[in-house]
């Protein structure tokens, strides 16, 4: 009864006010529901922008929030070098 009770407040996952439509089956990407709960065909970059979108506040609601995308430049250095027959080994941090 848990597990239950869990699916349906995971199923009530929210993208910013609008509730986020459940999809019975999860292989078939390439259509959306509709805020009436309508099956319609991606056609657009906009349905697929909609469609992205539901997937996403699917996989947070499981998964917990994606990180921020950093924007803090890499500072790679290369602490060693060994030259082999066929390829340059490097040790990098």
């Amino acid at each position: 009864m848990r597990r239950r009770a869990f699916l349906m407040s995971a199923a009530g996952a929210t993208l910013g006010r609008a509730a986020v439509p459940v999809y019975p089956d999860h292989r078939e990407l390439l259509y959306y529901l509709d805020s009436r709960g309508r099956r319609r065909t991606v056609r657009t970059p906009a349905d697929w922008a909609r469609r992205v979108a539901h997937l996403h506040a699917h996989m947070e609601r499981v998964m917990g929030p994606l990180p921020a995308r950093s924007r803090v430049p890499l500072e790679m250095r290369i602490h060693e070098e060994a030259a082999q027959a066929n390829y340059l080994r490097r040790r990098l941090t």
